[in-house]
């Protein structure tokens, strides 16, 4: 996966976000609570890979059915990333 630009964004999002809960001195549980969000993000990840690689080996040419699965692949990951930040928004600054 360290191979995936997009994994190691995540990985960078990752570190920023547990910067912000470091500065806003957060309790315990938001790092636990980060974390298992996290790594989910980063299964999310890791199956979007896949998806994207099977699908370019059944449909190495354009195809809308192509499109559509890696959209929505990408989809889920950006909906990870959105809760991943409001997790951390939440923790470091409503809580």
């Amino acid at each position: 996966m360290l191979k995936e630009a997009a994994f190691r964004q995540e990985l960078l999002f990752a570190i920023a976000l547990f910067a912000v809960l470091a500065v806003r001195r957060a309790e315990t549980e938001a790092y636990f609570v980060q974390a298992v969000f996290l790594i989910l993000l980063l299964a999310v990840e890791a199956l979007n890979t896949a998806i994207e690689v099977l699908t370019d080996a059944v449909s190495p040419g354009y195809s809308a059915f192509a499109k559509q699965s890696k959209d929505l692949g990408s989809f889920a990951v950006f909906c990870l990333l959105s809760v991943n930040a409001l997790v951390t928004l939440f923790f470091a600054f409503l809580r």
